[in-house]
């Protein structure tokens, strides 16, 4: 018996990549708790000077343009229509194309286990919105043992629901497709007419590793089968099964003519945000315009996980038998996914000005917190501790004397370093001294500072001193190295090591720099190493100028130009 059954296969184009990245620009009181777009914590006033604190920024391998190929002169004379027709109402009617095949056909599920999803989840060919059957097949051929015994197999025979839904009250997209209607599924369709016979040959291979787990839906299968071909009439063609199980929209986009046609018009980003083995989804995004390559989320919290995955949103005309034009939407099948942390890693800068004060017994350590800002010069104003650290010598490591914690975070981020509790001083930001014991007779104390930001960041060491005591008993200090020491290695900026890199100079108030190399590029080969930086965003030389009797320090970026 000869059975032939439609498969649909409509092809919407699709993104080839899309590059995302986290901006972080300044520090809000509630940014571990509230999106950028909605933080109470965030003043009206910054806010309106200096934009939103965080975004996420796509960017995206093609435009609707570029996707639209041939079809974007049509989509052009069009485009102004299409507005109108992505309301609510049209919207929910949308489809995703690996979903079309529901007439006489039933749906496989896989569901496996935790310990397999998050190698599936991360895997870079699976999208899990595909409903990638195939895949979870080719990979299972790949995996250990263990592994293989992942599926749990569920036969079913319904519609699924449309990944498109609006929130009548907010006129907000909500998702609900496979990817995240089941975090751990996946699925394909079979049509019934075959559908015994293709789980007998599975579960008849002594080598196949879901033998078992379909063995249990043999009988099932079977049944559905022998209905399916009970029901066909040979010689008798049945139109209804030809006819995809899609609904059109009610708007018809005047123009397009006669003649079937698909053309992309928007991008959806839909947005899925991880908090341990939970999986929340929020609103996605809906690109519209055809020339855009950029896309910005501006609803993001701070320290969380976000995956999203991107599919075009097409228009569609078929023509019927009467030659009446039919228009409905449908999603790719295919997708790209990326997932990102929404953290900043950029250490704060160190204290400014550390200075020392000797009062009858004590010393007075003073410091001065720099002023941070971001690209566009906006304060990020994130320095949330301050570090002071003593030692006896070079040879010691730095020991941690008292941490100032004035973190005002309505939700603290834990700080990796372990700190304990009687060396932390909660105070207030302006709080920027310390008294500590003079030096005994013969003592060295080597001190310095670092800053800690709201994310737990450390920065380098700041200049470093030592105080001691004179031959007269004179408290005294000296400056033992530049700022910028990692703590791991103090000793790596010290004035006096193997390598001269400072100049003692008096009595001068002018400095001119010549600047004159032999060469600037090494070449080795076909590689080359540019030796002196031309980078117009970096700086090829640091000088720093130090007053060493008011510890007062200058920086000053030399940038080197191409001509």
């Amino acid at each position: 018996m000869s059975i032939s059954n439609p498969y649909f296969v409509l092809d919407v184009p699709t993104i080839e990549d899309v590059q995302v990245h986290f901006q972080y620009r300044y520090f809000t009181r509630g940014e571990t708790i509230h999106p950028g777009n909605q933080d109470p914590t965030n003043e009206p006033r910054t806010r309106k000077n200096f934009g939103l604190p965080r975004f996420l920024k796509f960017v995206i391998s093609h435009s609707l343009r570029e996707l639209a190929g041939d079809t974007y002169k049509v989509s052009r004379q069009v485009r102004g229509q299409v507005q109108s027709i992505l309301n609510a109402k049209n919207m929910s009617k949308a489809e995703a194309e690996a979903q079309l095949q529901t007439k006489n056909a039933s749906r496989l599920s896989f569901t496996p286990p935790d310990n397999f999803l998050e190698g599936l989840y991360n895997h870079p060919s699976f999208d899990s919105a595909n409903d990638n059957f195939d895949f979870t097949f080719r990979l299972l051929n790949n995996v250990d043992e263990d592994s293989q015994s992942l599926i749990a197999t569920v036969l079913e025979n319904s519609s699924p629901t449309g990944p498109i839904l609006f929130n009548p009250s907010t006129n907000l997209p909500i998702v609900d497709f496979d990817e995240v209607k089941s975090s751990a599924q996946t699925s394909t369709t079979i049509m019934d007419f075959a559908l015994g016979d293709a789980i007998t040959s599975i579960t008849a291979d002594p080598l196949s590793s879901l033998s078992d787990d379909f063995s249990e839906f043999e009988v099932n299968a079977h049944r559905l089968q022998s209905d399916a071909r009970g029901a066909h009439k040979p010689g008798v063609l049945n139109l209804s099964d030809y006819a995809m199980s899609i609904e059109p929209i009610d708007d018809i986009i005047d123009g397009l003519g006669d003649q079937p046609i698909i053309f992309p018009v928007g991008l959806v980003f839909y947005k899925t945000r991880i908090e341990g083995d939970e999986r929340i989804v929020e609103s996605p995004i809906v690109l519209l315009n055809a020339e855009r390559k950029t896309v910005f989320d501006r609803s993001i919290i701070y320290g969380a996980t976000y995956e999203y995955s991107i599919h075009t949103l097409a228009l569609c005309q078929a023509i019927d038998e009467a030659g009446k034009p039919h228009q409905f939407l449908i999603l790719s099948k295919d997708g790209k996914k990326v997932s990102i942390e929404c953290e900043e890693r950029r250490p704060p800068a160190t204290v400014d000005d550390i200075s020392f004060r000797f009062l009858d017994s004590t010393t007075l350590i003073q410091w001065d917190l720099p002023v941070e800002t971001s690209e566009k010069n906006i304060p990020i104003n994130d320095i949330k501790y301050v570090q002071i650290f003593e030692r006896r010598n070079l040879h010691e490591p730095f020991r941690l004397v008292r941490m100032f914690d004035f973190n005002d975070s309505l939700q603290v981020v834990p700080l990796e370093e372990e700190i304990p509790r009687e060396r932390i001083v909660l105070t207030h930001q302006s709080h920027n001294y310390l008294e500590v014991a003079l030096p005994e007779k013969g003592e060295y104390i080597i001190y310095a500072a670092a800053t800690v930001d709201a994310h737990g960041n450390s920065s380098f060491l700041s200049a470093q001193y030592a105080v001691f005591l004179d031959s007269l008993m004179q408290p005294k200090i000296e400056h033992v190295a530049y700022p910028g020491a990692p703590k791991q290695y103090p000793n790596l900026t010290l004035l006096n090591d193997a390598f001269v890199d400072s100049i003692k100079a008096s009595n001068y108030d002018k400095l001119t720099i010549y600047h004159n190399p032999t060469f600037t590029v090494l070449r080795n080969g076909e590689n080359e190493q540019e030796l002196v930086s031309t980078d117009k965003d970096t700086a090829s030389y640091l000088l720093q100028l130090i007053d060493v009797e008011t510890q007062v320090d200058e920086r000053i970026e030399i940038f080197m130009r191409t001509d």
